[in-house]
């Protein structure tokens, strides 16, 4: 098996797990605000820590040179970005914007980290990469248009474009976050380690800010209260997931790495109708833009 084809299949991977965290978090009757966020972080660093025993241990020789303290410091403002800033950004999203709309610019995520990825690593986007990614859009916009369909009424008053800000900060930051983290690969190879040192890094983060926002204290002092067993798989299903996106960059462009990811949004919904039972049927519109999405991750992966 090549590299390419393993990283592509690591990253299909990490659509599925992303995808099973979506489904279970909903199945939840738990509370969902930053504690279950902190929980999450803090399984993804368990995790992470058995992999790295179990697989990278043996062969990573801790030599402190400009070189480790490099891959350790792109891993910790990976962490930063992704599990604190934009985390935190994206929730202020969906309290300004509602759930539709801000997932209509979370949407956007895989196309800033494409640009992102061009323009800093250099990374070619072929005419037939271009192609794909261009389908891709064209299924995103199916599904958001189908989206917009099933919003209630009520919800149609127009927020101020100011509030739009918070989901493209959001999107950035998880840009930055991919391209820190390639860089740490870079320096270490070794993606379990990275993802260790990310979430022990977004833990502090949150610790940090607990000392001067009181109502974070109160949620991290609960943060094993009120979880039930799908809260639970939820936060291994997202622990997985990280970690198999992150051993996917060492072996994939990110360009190619974040379009195969983006199939988590289709991989949940039928999740949530033929597995979960969650949703009673399928529209011809997510049937279709499934359809052109894997289309267009061919098109990228064969590009």
């Amino acid at each position: 098996m090549s590299e390419a084809l393993l990283g592509q299949g690591l990253a299909l991977a990490s659509a599925f797990s992303f995808a099973f965290a979506n489904v279970l978090i909903a199945r939840s009757s738990g509370r969902r605000d930053s504690r279950g966020v902190v929980f999450s972080v803090l399984v993804t660093a368990v995790f992470a820590t058995i992999i790295w025993l179990i697989l990278e241990s043996h062969d990573m020789q801790v030599v402190a040179n400009a070189t480790w303290w490099k891959g350790i410091g792109f891993y910790a403002l990976a962490g930063v970005l992704s599990m604190v800033v934009g985390r935190s950004f994206l929730y202020t999203s969906v309290r300004r914007l509602g759930v539709v709309r801000s997932s209509t610019v979370k949407r956007m995520n895989p196309f800033f980290s494409s640009l992102l990825a061009f323009l800093i690593l250099d990374e070619m986007i072929t005419t037939l990469g271009a192609a794909g990614m261009a389908v891709l859009l064209f299924a995103f916009l199916l599904m958001m248009r189908e989206s917009a369909k099933n919003q209630r009424a009520g919800d149609d008053t127009p927020p101020p474009v100011w509030d739009y800000s918070f989901g493209v900060l959001s999107a950035l930051a998880y840009g930055c976050a991919y391209i820190f983290r390639k860089f740490g690969i870079f320096e270490l190879p070794y993606p379990a380690f990275g993802t260790l040192v990310s979430a022990l890094t977004g833990l502090a983060a949150f610790l940090l800010a607990g000392l001067f926002a009181k109502s974070l204290r109160g949620q991290l002092t609960g943060i094993f209260s009120d979880l039930d067993r799908w809260m639970i798989m939820a936060s291994i299903a997202v622990s997985l997931g990280q970690i198999f996106f992150f051993a996917a960059i060492v072996y994939e462009t990110v360009i190619v790495v974040v379009m195969i990811a983006s199939l988590e949004i289709f991989i949940a919904s039928y999740l949530s109708i033929f597995v979960f039972r969650l949703d009673r049927h399928v529209s011809q519109s997510t049937v279709f833009a499934s359809i052109f999405a894997f289309a267009g991750v061919i098109l990228i992966t064969f590009g």
